[in-house]
């Protein structure tokens, strides 16, 4: 597929932006192993990316870190993005920090929170996040309550090893302090989460079977049905966006990149190698990317690299698979020619989906 020209091709629609570092805590499953202060987003570079993304309803912003309210200029950022028209600047926190001084302010902005909470009780939670993380963050999560953040609070948990028989009263749990919304992630192949896959990863048909199990407990639909929006993880990803979107007649795709707290922007939250950076905020104006040669370049590589999966030669699916998530390949493997894990759910799914067709085709 030959890529049309940037600015023609992709348009920003907001970013995920990692402000430092730093971080108190020292996760198991952390993607960008976040810990000592290595770098982090200035005043002048943070108001450089805020003032290129479009100031209107439809862009959002992503805060996160490390252990975003750890910067020394958080709330000066806070104050920046109050005076812009996004319609939605979401910050994601471990809650560590959270006082009822620190909820009062939040809940005088026009921020969500994020609050990443791993487990239902501190023995599960804590195996992943560290001894005592539970009770800080559970304290920081009561200070938001009480200070009316409810509406605005989605509870995030990655699916692991450790948590995978406390999902159902995790999310009991969610409902019981009347948060409207929660979300279970799959884990990525990131950072210190690769240094512990054997405690941590699942088998990617045993997180299949357990998800759909999950769908189907009487519980979770009841929640559901009460009005609690819980989002559970795909069993795959389809054909990426950003290489297979881009076509004469389609519309700029929205971008949402992710800039890392050294100031690498790449084109999803899923890359995390610098290589595959489109640039840098320090260097270059965000906009300025969008236009530029770099971003050709890279995505015609990737799209390159999709047709040249190793794995992919032999498989009867060739044809119809969208090759999943160029990203998520790049972590699995160590490179674009490798496939991103998923192959035994797609087999799986495309196998689910001829029998149903083929039925259908006969007569009754």
């Amino acid at each position: 597929m030959e890529l049309l020209s940037p600015a023609k091709s992709f348009r920003l629609g907001g970013c995920y932006l990692e402000i430092t570092s730093s971080c108190n805590l020292r996760c198991l499953h952390c993607y960008n192993e976040s810990g000592v202060l290595q770098d982090q987003i200035d005043m002048p570079t943070f108001m450089s990316i805020i003032n290129d993304l479009p100031d209107h309803p439809d862009t959002s912003i992503t805060i996160s870190g490390g252990e975003p309210t750890s910067h020394p200029e958080f709330w000066d950022f806070m104050e920046a993005l109050q005076k812009k028209q996004f319609g939605m600047v979401l910050v994601i926190t471990n809650g560590t920090y959270i006082t009822r001084e620190v909820a009062e302010k939040f809940a005088s902005y026009k921020v969500a929170i994020q609050l990443s909470v791993n487990g239902s009780r501190a023995e599960i939670h804590d195996q992943l996040c560290g001894r005592g993380s539970f009770n800080q963050t559970m304290r920081g999560l009561k200070h938001l309550l009480n200070a009316g953040m409810s509406e605005r609070i989605l509870i995030r948990s990655v699916l692991t090893g450790f948590n995978k028989d406390d999902i159902v009263n995790l999310l009991k749990m969610v409902a019981e302090l009347e948060i409207p919304q929660a979300e279970i992630a799959s884990l990525s192949n990131l950072g210190r989460s690769e240094d512990n896959k054997n405690n941590l990863y699942l088998d990617i048909l045993e997180k299949s079977a357990l998800v759909e199990r999950l769908e189907r407990h009487p519980e979770v639909v009841e929640l559901i049905d009460s009005g609690v929006k819980i989002t559970l993880p795909d069993d795959f990803t389809g054909a990426c966006p950003l290489l297979n979107g881009v076509t004469e007649d389609a519309e700029r795709i929205p971008l949402t990149p992710r800039i890392d707290s050294s100031g690498n922007v790449f084109l999803c939250q899923l890359f995390t190698d610098a290589q595959y950076a489109i640039g840098n905020v320090n260097e270059t104006s965000l906009s300025s990317m969008l236009e530029s040669q770099q971003i050709v370049n890279l995505v015609k590589f990737l799209q390159v690299g999709q047709n040249y999966m190793n794995q992919c030669q032999s498989c009867i699916w060739n044809g119809t698979c969208g090759k999943g998530c160029v990203a998520l390949a790049v972590a699995n493997g160590g490179s674009i020619q490798d496939t991103d894990g998923c192959c035994k759910v797609r087999t799986k799914y495309y196998v689910s989906e001829l029998k149903k067709n083929r039925k259908a085709l006969v007569p009754q």
